[in-house]
């Protein structure tokens, strides 16, 4: 894995930068997901984390890509949890709030929303007065004056 690099090796490596993306924390497994081998993912592991090659390609991949094209997907996240749930070993407790995250994950479980209750809200409604009057604007204006005159003197003599 020294010296001049192979077509294979840059392919491999580039393979490994992908994989490191995915799990950074994780090198030896991003290196046995594309080389089964124990002894060669150890050695890449070893040798390529700080190649410049592989350096290069993450920074390149991350540019083009962005950092979010490396996360799980929903699909991916929920299948992980669902496995730590099902694994043996665990407290209980500790399992069904797996259990439980997985089903919000999954939409099983409906989030509480909020709830409008409009039995008790205060309905208000306007009537509207339909006038059925024919005649012209000024006959109208002069039958109001009229009306307003009587009003003012009735509240006058109260």
């Amino acid at each position: 894995m020294r010296g001049t690099m192979s077509a294979n090796e840059q392919k491999l490596k580039a393979l490994f930068a992908h994989e490191l993306l995915k799990t950074p924390d994780e090198p030896f497994q991003a290196a046995l997901r594309i080389e089964p081998n124990t002894g060669l993912a150890l050695q890449m592991v070893h040798e390529w984390t700080k190649d410049a090659f592989v350096l290069e390609e993450k920074e390149r991949l991350l540019s083009e890509n962005g950092a979010k094209a490396f996360l799980p997907s929903k699909e991916d996240y929920a299948r992980n949890v669902y496995k730590f749930a099902e694994e043996k070993g665990y407290d209980p407790k500790d399992r069904l709030t797996a259990y439980r995250l997985y089903g919000e994950i999954m939409g099983y479980i409906e989030k509480p929303g909020i709830n409008i209750d409009n039995s008790k809200t205060t309905v208000t409604q306007n009537r509207v007065m339909i006038v059925n009057e024919i005649g012209s604007n000024s006959n109208w204006e002069t039958k109001l004056l009229a009306q307003q005159k009587k009003l003012t003197d009735v509240s006058a003599s109260c």
